[in-house]
């Protein structure tokens, strides 16, 4: 065993280096152990499964275009390395955030060590294990903070080693590092800051030499954060409303957010996925008191730092890591709510490290019960938080347990309504989805995508009237071509043709590029016996989409019914050209060279005609309807023993085929 000499405190027993990381890895893997079973939960798949990165050229993409909702090139490319390692086994990312959690947590045990920090080790350990960063490791999404961790931890501690040993390559490989950490993810966005604070608490000033070191730094912080900034802005919440409270409200939140974060690091139970979205009244004054005595606590501690800098210093870190957190820079979880526990990843570092420190002086005091209490609590306090940091772990196994637990501890969250009743429908259970998405609408009456939802459920359980009056409140919030597309289905299901082919020209005037919506409203003028207009819908299909096989086949369909027989032939073989799996195409253009076989024989061009038949016969031979056909040919034009031969093959593929059966009879019978 040996000792950390603290600023903090005085000698605490601690650990060597590599007993002190396996202690480590032994605690976070028990505490963890129920993320190596778990799933993947909410939004893994627009991170993961669905996300540009794992598409054709994703990797590019990820790296330099907009396409992506947030600009974390690092984090994707780990989950493009690790999809073509083991696919989409949940497992394996499991695995490497509790790697990377682990990494960083025997970072930061070396950098409070270099720090002179008493209670180092103790303080890593309570931060490896503290239940509120379950949410940060046990969630595949959180890679980006892990990853950013990580890259955070490693360039603090080659940033405070090169300056100790004045060695310009670990120097450079600490910037490095820190742009690594933002291209993970912007989290440690206030590096620069923490660097300038840690230089003023070991000196009581900022030098002018150390000021100058961390300017690099400052302008990697500023350029992607800046980027971070925009893709926020422009593609995650794009059109979206996150926040439209005032200034004022957004100060007035900043103090309750900060005392929030700070009562759950304290205090970390009834932890919950997505908490109650608090009303800033921006008008009430008592709205400003949590902003009011943080100020007032900061100075305070600003005051007493002649006397001892410890304190200003953890509160000032921990202030300084959450402003990003803060909501003066919106970003999309604001929507749902104000706080979230992945969001104080970084800056609990500074209540373990400020407890840990305490108890160390407490474990050696020269009063007898002070030290046994220093001594007893530290061990004590870790053993609880494992405790509780498995128990929150088994929570994040799946959508189902996160959803449960989230609607137990904050039972007016509409979005958790929302998306438990999601999970329910999709798996079958239409009938319990419908009060979840009722809940969403009554708690939140302008989430159109819930109104929606709900209309989709009653839709599959056949309440025509309630899916409709569903859809159209999701209209009247947001409406959008896909909302009058599902409004449209409901109506002809209703049996109101009309009203429905109006509800789907609607949707194709909002968006007249739509492939789907113009062969769909063509779909449903043929089924109207609109098919003039219809044709003019599968065109446009076509143009939009030059190898859409469907609407090919469908023109030919409009065609065989204006009896205009030669471009109905030209459609199907086009449809069955694009592909060879359209069977009803292949079928299709079989039965239009017949009719248009027995047109050109009528104007005398029955060689034409014959040869047509014989073509029919190639392109559907299994077809009985096509071989009676052509057997009624033959017959018509004197061809009996061809006729007869069409009409047997027509029964040895069908011998329930009436119709063949009559017309063999018939002839034979001549």
């Amino acid at each position: 065993m040996s000792n950390d000499d603290g600023i903090i405190g005085a000698k605490v027993a601690a650990p060597g280096v590599p007993l002190g990381l396996l202690l480590l890895t032994a605690a976070i893997s028990i505490a963890y152990w129920p993320a190596f079973g778990a799933g993947f939960i909410w939004d893994d798949d627009g991170h993961l499964i669905n996300h540009v990165v794992l598409q054709p050229d994703g990797l590019y993409r990820s790296w330099f275009s907009t396409d992506s909702f947030a600009y974390y090139p690092l984090t994707w490319t780990t989950f493009w390395v690790e999809h073509e390692l083991w696919g989409l086994n949940p497992f394996g990312y499991h695995v490497n955030n509790i790697i990377l959690h682990s990494l960083s947590c025997g970072l930061l045990w070396l950098i409070l060590r270099r720090l002179g920090i008493g209670g180092a080790w103790w303080a890593a350990a309570l931060f490896a294990v503290h239940p509120v960063n379950v949410e940060s490791v046990a969630w595949v999404t959180q890679r980006k903070n892990t990853l950013c961790m990580f890259f955070v931890m490693l360039s603090t501690w080659l940033y405070l080693y090169s300056a100790d040993k004045r060695r310009p390559l670990l120097y450079c490989l600490s910037l490095l590092s820190f742009l690594a950490s933002m291209l993970s993810k912007g989290a440690g966005v206030m590096l620069p800051f923490v660097l300038l604070l840690i230089a003023w608490w070991q000196d009581g000033v900022i030098q002018r030499r150390k000021l100058i070191r961390v300017i690099p730094y400052f302008a990697v912080s500023i350029g992607m954060g800046l980027t971070e900034t925009w893709f926020q802005s422009q593609r995650a919440i794009a059109v979206d409303v996150v926040r439209d409270d005032s200034l004022a409200a957004h100060l007035a939140g900043a103090g309750m957010i900060v005392w929030f974060y700070l009562s759950k690091a304290v205090w970390p139970f009834e932890l919950c996925f997505v908490y109650p979205r608090w009303t800033i009244r921006d008008d009430h004054l008592t709205s400003y008191l949590p902003l009011g005595l943080l100020v007032l606590a900061l100075l305070l501690l600003w005051i007493l730092r002649n006397r001892t800098r410890h304190p200003f210093f953890a509160a000032a870190y921990y202030v300084l890591m959450l402003v990003p957190a803060m909501g003066f820079v919106h970003f999309y979880f604001l929507k749902y709510s104000y706080v979230a526990d992945h969001y104080q990843y970084f800056a609990l570092i500074s209540i373990t490290a400020l407890l840990a420190a305490a108890l160390s002086v407490c474990a050696r005091s020269s009063r007898t019960l002070v030290r046994i209490a220093g001594k007893t609590a530290l061990p004590a306090i870790l053993g609880l938080f494992v405790i509780l940091s498995f128990l929150q772990c088994r929570i994040y196994k799946n959508s189902e347990t996160v959803w449960i637990d989230t609607l137990q501890k904050n039972p007016e969250c509409w979005m958790a309504h929302n998306n438990y009743g999601l999970l329910l429908r999709n798996s079958g259970r239409v009938r319990e989805s419908i009060p979840h998405f009722q809940s969403a609408c009554e708690l939140n009456p302008e989430h159109d995508g819930a109104y929606t939802n709900l209309a989709l459920a009653y839709l599959r359980l056949n309440m025509l009237p309630e899916a409709l009056d569903a859809c159209r409140s999701s209209i009247r919030i947001s409406d959008n071509p896909g909302r009058r597309q599902l409004a449209s289905d409901i109506l002809l299901a209703l049996g109101r043709e009309d009203a429905a082919i109006r509800e789907l020209q609607t949707a194709q005037r909002m968006n007249p590029s739509d492939v789907s919506l113009n062969y769909n409203l063509g779909n449903l003028l043929v089924r109207a016996d609109r098919v003039r207009e219809a044709l003019d819908s599968f065109e446009r299909t076509v143009q939009l989409d030059p190898r859409h096989s469907a609407a090919y086949n469908n023109m030919g369909v409009v065609h065989t019914l204006l009896d205009e027989h030669r471009d109905a032939i030209e459609c199907y073989r086009k449809a069955w050209e694009l592909d060879e799996r359209n069977l009803r195409a292949r079928s299709n253009l079989a039965r239009a060279q017949i009719s248009y076989a027995e047109e050109l024989a009528s104007d005398d061009r029955v060689q034409e005609a014959t040869d047509l038949v014989a073509e029919a016969l190639a392109n559907d031979r299994m077809n009985p309807i096509v071989h009676n056909r052509a057997g009624l040919f033959y017959k018509n034009y004197g061809e009996t023993a061809d006729a007869k031969s069409a009409f047997r093959e027509a029964l040895r593929l069908d011998p329930s085929f009436r119709e063949a059966a009559d017309n063999l009879r018939s002839l034979s019978r001549k």
